[in-house]
């Protein structure tokens, strides 16, 4: 090849790879999971749901979360996983994990308990609810 030859074939895969259609880019793009949104009663800046979200994306490397709040629209046929708080204060959290199989049912996760007896609920606290909150729920997302 002429070094003119040369250059414009560089060029050409450059232009391609830079357009995204190498076919190694297109495979790469179709293998990454779709985000899990990620639905707290009590909003998306809450402490908890921010807990929830680090422990979801620890257990699964390469899904990533979108925090919404309860009156986000979400587009149909995303995967959204909820939190519904049953009881929550100072010192107390209760709730279970809700998300929808793929048959289209909706399933409700176990409930659990995280209390403190003489001090309010903390980030580390929350951590560790959140892991164990997931583990129990086994969920297919």
């Amino acid at each position: 090849m002429t070094p003119f030859s040369t250059f414009m074939v560089g060029s050409a895969a450059a232009l391609l790879l830079a357009a995204g259609a190498s076919p190694l880019a297109a495979r790469a793009q179709a293998d990454i999971a779709p985000p899990v949104h990620l639905v707290c009663s009590g909003g998306q800046a809450d402490a908890f749901c921010q807990a929830l979200a680090g422990a979801f994306r620890a257990e699964r490397p390469g899904r990533d979360v979108v925090l919404a709040g309860p009156a986000a629209r979400i587009e149909r046929g995303a995967e959204v996983l909820r939190f519904v708080a049953e009881a929550r204060s100072e010192d107390r959290l209760a709730g279970h994990l809700e998300w929808q199989a793929k048959e289209g049912r909706r399933v409700v996760g176990p409930r659990l308990e995280l209390q403190a007896m003489d001090s309010p609920l903390t980030r580390p606290m929350f951590d560790s609810f959140a892991g164990e909150l997931l583990r129990f729920s086994r969920l297919p997302l």
